[in-house]
């Protein structure tokens, strides 16, 4: 990548409008609104998708701004990301399989799957690079982990249950 600096900056911009719309969607919701268990999940799982974005980006900057390489800003990228994406994983895995055992729930074994890739992918990405500091890979990772932010937004606020 040409320029890895704006590449963060960017990230840090779709992160927030993706949570900014999350909880602007909450918001018109209702304050006294009593969100459903499968709804407060999807709602986590939207911010379990930005927020490691939006953190490791700020990381990033911090990392640049001190002075580190490009590729061991890389490297600590990796260690972060897997960290924050294992605190993720654990919340969200075990609500996830719940739900897809659940035959009220609109939610589906696909869905349990998809999430489950969801963090698998940016896993591998972040192991990768803190072995090769290719900056590729952290973009790889955010990516997934937009990507599956917007369409499970998607899912609440489609999907009554």
């Amino acid at each position: 990548m040409s320029a890895p600096l704006e590449f963060f900056h960017l990230s840090i911009e779709i992160s927030i409008a993706l949570l900014g719309f999350t909880g602007v969607a909450a918001a018109f919701g209702g304050r006294n609104r009593d969100f459903t268990e499968l709804e407060r999940a999807r709602l986590l799982s939207v911010f379990s998708s930005g927020v490691p974005v939006l953190s490791l980006s700020l990381a990033a900057l911090v990392c640049l701004e001190a002075g580190f390489s490009l590729n061991d800003t890389v490297s600590v990228l990796g260690l972060l990301g897997i960290g924050v994406g294992g605190v993720y994983s654990y919340m969200l895995i075990p609500k996830a399989a719940q739900f897809a055992s659940d035959e009220t729930a609109t939610t589906s074994r696909l869905a349990l799957a998809l999430s489950a890739l969801s963090m698998i992918v940016p896993g591998a990405c972040f192991v990768a690079a803190i072995f090769l500091g290719e900056v590729w890979l952290i973009v790889l990772a955010f990516s997934v982990y937009l990507l599956i932010g917007v369409w499970i937004f998607f899912r609440l606020l489609t999907r009554l249950n």
